[in-house]
């Protein structure tokens, strides 16, 4: 049963007439014939009464006339529905989110978007980086943004943001009058830390790892404000990357590079490698690429006013 059969059927209905159906649907009266004839075996039943001076339908016709109506309208449901996605006048789009990045970077991407694509629907999950991951390769989230790098081999990557990391200390702490330390002189410090499924949890550890001491960490958060406030209240030191340091008071804190190594806030968005990405996840990418080609260059004049 193919769909033009039922399509040269209903016009038959219509037009109550071979003739009249043809000329209707720009083909010939004999190709008609045979769809219905064809329709009418596959069926084993007269859908037609030919007898009368005109084509009426049989009592198996109309029964046959009122399925077929309900699936040439499920068919135009579906084409409509499909056409809307492709202008992107519906869809759904769930999009994974480090606190620290929507706190800082994306309020400004995600309006953007919603004021171009209205009808797209926008789910955010807040979670750390290494949760991000593993909800993106597991399908749970279209797009996420993670601490890179991530596993290649699992994730088409487009890197967003690469901002140095910096040390945050009380203006009165010991250290504040440096301008650069090492992580050897943070061995009898207490850190403030980021929580282990962040990305920037293990760099961190790693590096006092390497400069021969374990950190003394008295507090895990996900919450940047509330390492500044640790910071002010000289209850420890923290690490922050410079991007966030540019909204940071003075007056309660003070900013020192740290190096030996240097760490970096390494960002970008993933999505699965092999798999179908959604047109509303396409659009979404593409507004984040376009604003953060802005962010960079913002954050590049910001970098060049601190070395200077």
């Amino acid at each position: 049963m193919e769909i033009n059969q039922l399509q040269y059927f209903l016009e038959v209905a219509k037009q109550k007439s071979f003739t009249g159906a043809a000329k209707s649907l720009y083909v010939s009266q004999p190709a008609i014939s045979k769809m219905i004839r064809m329709l009418e075996e596959e069926l084993g039943v007269p859908l037609f009464n030919r007898s009368s001076h005109y084509v009426e339908l049989t009592d198996y016709g109309i029964v046959v006339q009122g399925q077929v109506q309900k699936v040439i309208q499920e068919i135009q449901n579906i084409q409509s529905e499909l056409n809307d996605i492709t202008k992107l006048q519906k869809g759904n789009i769930c999009i994974g989110i480090p606190p620290m990045v929507g706190e800082m970077l994306f309020p400004r991407i995600i309006g953007l978007f919603h004021q171009q694509y209205p009808h797209v629907k926008m789910k955010l999950f807040e979670s750390g980086s290494k949760t991000i991951e593993k909800r993106v390769e597991d399908g749970s989230l279209d797009v996420g943004v993670a601490v890179l790098p991530v596993n290649s081999s699992k994730f088409e990557v487009y890197e967003i943001i690469k901002s140095p990391i910096r040390l945050i200390v009380n203006p009165n702490h010991l250290l504040s009058n440096q301008k650069n330390v090492k992580f050897s002189d943070l061995r009898d410090e207490e850190f403030v830390l980021y929580r282990q499924d962040f990305g920037l949890y293990k760099p961190i550890y790693d590096a006092c790892i390497g400069a021969g001491f374990e950190p003394n960490i008295v507090c895990e958060t996900s919450q940047w404000e509330f390492m500044v406030n640790i910071v002010s209240n000289q209850l420890g030191l923290a690490f922050l990357p410079l991007k966030v340091c540019e909204n940071l008071s003075s007056t309660n804190i003070k900013i020192l590079i740290v190096d030996s190594p240097s760490i970096y806030w390494h960002l970008g968005i993933i999505w699965r490698k092999d798999t179908y990405l959604s047109q509303a996840s396409r659009a979404w990418i593409n507004v984040a690429k376009v604003q953060f080609i802005d962010i960079t260059k913002e954050m590049d004049f910001w970098n060049h006013a601190v070395m200077s």
